[in-house]
C-alpha cells in the first residue's frame, strides 16, 4: 500500500497495473490481485501482452522519435538498462540475460505499454 501511494502521489491516479505472467503462470498475477484486494489497493491487476523482444524495441524507438514516450532523467537504472542492453550471441530475438544487464526493468518497462500496442 505504501508503494502505491507514493507512486501515486507522484504522478497521479491510478486504476490498472500489469504483472508479467512468464514462466510462473499466473502465479505472480494472481498473488498481486490478491494482495491489492486485500490491503484495498484500488487497483485492476491483468497480465501483461508479450511481443517478440525486436517488436517491442521497434515499438519504443517508435514511440520516442515520435515525442510519445519520454523516460524521467532519474530513471537512472532505466537509462541504464537501455544503454547497455545487447542480444545473445547466435540466438534469434534473445536478449543477453546473464546477471551483466538488468533486463527486468527493460521487460517491466516494456510489459508496461505492451497491452495499449494494438
Amino acid at each position: 500500500m505504501n508503494f502505491f501511494k507514493k507512486i501515486q502521489k507522484e504522478y497521479g491516479y491510478i486504476s490498472t497495473c500489469y504483472a508479467d505472467w512468464g514462466g510462473l503462470g499466473q502465479v505472480i498475477t494472481k498473488g498481486l490481485q490478491t494482495h491489492c484486494l486485500q490491503a484495498k489497493v484500488p487497483v485492476k491487476v491483468h497480465d501483461c501482452s508479450k511481443f517478440r523482444i525486436i517488436e517491442r524495441i521497434n515499438i519504443l524507438s517508435r514511440l520516442i522519435g515520435a515525442d510519445r514516450f519520454r523516460i524521467l532523467s532519474r530513471c537512472s537504472e532505466t537509462i541504464e538498462s537501455l544503454s547497455s542492453a545487447v542480444w545473445e550471441d547466435e540466438k534469434d530475438d534473445v536478449r543477453l540475460d546473464d546477471g551483466t544487464v538488468n533486463i527486468d526493468v527493460l521487460d517491466a518497462m516494456e510489459y508496461a505499454f505492451a497491452s495499449f500496442i494494438f
